[in-house]
């Protein structure tokens, strides 16, 4: 049956499901190739969605300035960069996103891979780049496990696996704890200012209807808010794109339920329709935790301004400079994107310029032994434009999993952004409440050093609570 369905899509790939990006081997400007040999890079993604578009985005612009700098220099010898453009169609149709991957190896010829957003489906696109013995890099999915169960538990069979984009689950989650305090710290403080009856902040959560969401719930329902000592009113699980209606059905209850922050769990097309019915149904809750849609820069108009001081994680913000490379970054990536702010999967960018220093450095982009070798020396830690990158070394405990990023506020830590008057700003992490990160740094739950005194990236604003949002809790009974 597989063979069958590779002979499908193997058909489908020849009338344009995937095929090399445009202008892949030159450098972006229309000028002709600049040289005898090109390295491939495959970028795997859903295309037809954001998710896809800023990874092809970032990997756009990495190519142009290396192939502009003179290309991938290996003992004298100059390689440029082509990109070949894999649509994995892996939101719609996550099966065939293995398949897709061994296509752009085994018939387009990639050398590398960077992609995997939709957990389901980048299982199949590792084991595609392990048996054809292809370095990846997955550029999207956060489940711990990808690489647990397959570089931890079988390294000579996956030691070509990295994770470049985002840190795994368990460190998402430490920033969502973090925010979330932050958050309900301060709504405890208005909602104790303004006398109201019920002081202890309410909290609800809703999720995406899938395995890398599974995790989040749990630990967020079952132990953060308890530990916390807020009280849990509500659990949504949608499909990734639910329709309107179901979204407004379950704001409502939620709303019934007198919730003052819902916590968000969301990746796919489902983020836009819940920033449209939170504006529609006029829920009167603060939203906070992971809603990809919402680093979107069109979010705002999208949601016809539902999206009003929406909060979400994410990877890049306007005005805030992570590293001396951030700003370049932010400024260059609009020529690739139409103006617009990328969301995490552009780290393609940090990625391919990644792997030409590891190129570099091994002499050889066919030795990947030497280039994994080179990976995993810590001397060769690189700046890059969400901070400092570094993979973990063997032998540590989960979460600290071998080939995976390395998180921290002296790696790489995110930040989360919030939606007023039409733009996003950067709220964290705001060094005022250190003291109070610090202090959560001992939960079961919270995977990271007390490092957080007097931490924030320059830029960074204060979170904005709307006065009818507070008027509307005061009515609360309890």
């Amino acid at each position: 049956m597989k063979k069958i369905l590779f002979l499908i899509i193997a058909s489908l790939l020849v009338i344009g499901l995937v095929l090399p990006g445009c202008d892949g081997d030159g450098n972006g400007n229309g000028e002709e190739p600049a040289f005898d040999e090109y390295i491939q890079f495959a970028i795997c993604g859903p295309m037809d969605y954001i998710q896809g578009e800023s990874m092809m985005w970032g990997a756009e612009m990495a190519r142009d300035e290396i192939n502009d700098a003179g290309g991938i220099v290996i003992d004298g010898d100059a390689y440029g960069v082509e990109l070949l453009e894999v649509d994995t169609d892996e939101i719609d149709n996550p099966e065939l996103a293995g398949d897709t991957v061994r296509h752009a190896i085994t018939v387009l010829g990639a050398d590398f891979v960077i992609g995997g957003f939709r957990t389901e489906a980048t299982w199949d696109q590792i084991e595609a780049a392990a048996e054809n013995e292809k370095i990846m890099y997955i550029c999207g999915a956060a489940t711990t496990a990808l690489i647990e169960d397959t570089v931890v538990a079988d390294y000579e069979t996956y030691k070509y696996i990295f994770r470049g984009t985002p840190f795994n689950d368990n460190f998402l989650l430490t920033n969502n704890v973090l925010a979330l305090a932050m958050i309900s710290s301060a709504v405890q403080d208005e909602l104790e200012a303004a006398g109201a009856t019920v002081t202890t902040p309410r909290v609800a959560i809703f999720a995406e209807e899938l395995s890398w969401a599974d995790t989040m719930v749990y630990y967020i329902q079952s132990l953060v808010i308890p530990m916390l000592g807020y009280t849990h009113t509500y659990t949504a699980r949608v499909p990734d794109d639910a329709s309107a209606e179901v979204v407004a059905t379950h704001l409502a209850a939620i709303e019934e339920e007198e919730t003052h922050i819902i916590f968000t769990i969301l990746s796919g097309p489902v983020g836009l329709t819940y920033g449209t019915q939170m504006g529609v149904v006029g829920t009167p809750a603060l939203s906070v935790g992971i809603n990809v849609e919402a680093q979107d820069p069109g979010y705002w108009t999208n949601t016809s301004g539902g999206a009003a001081y929406h909060m979400t994680m994410g990877t890049w913000a306007p005005n805030i400079e992570q590293t001396s490379l951030t700003g370049p970054f932010l400024t260059g990536i609009k020529e690739y994107s139409g103006g617009q702010l990328p969301i995490y999967t552009a780290s393609s960018y940090d990625i391919l310029l990644g792997l030409q220093a590891a190129i570099e450095g091994a002499g050889s982009f066919t030795d990947t032994d030497a280039i994994i070798a080179w990976i995993e020396d810590p001397a060769n830690a690189r700046t890059i434009t969400t901070g400092v990158s570094e993979v973990y070394p063997d032998g540590l405990d989960s979460p600290y999993i071998r080939h995976d990023v390395m998180y921290g506020c002296d790696r790489v830590t995110g930040l989360f952004v919030q939606w007023l008057d039409g733009g996003m700003v950067g709220i964290w992490p705001k060094a005022e409440y250190g003291d109070l990160f610090n202090s959560l740094c001992s939960l079961p739950v919270v995977f990271s050093e007390p490092c957080w005194s007097g931490f924030e990236f320059d830029g960074t604003e204060h979170f904005q609570i709307p006065a009818d949002f507070i008027t509307a809790w005061e009515g609360y009974s309890g």
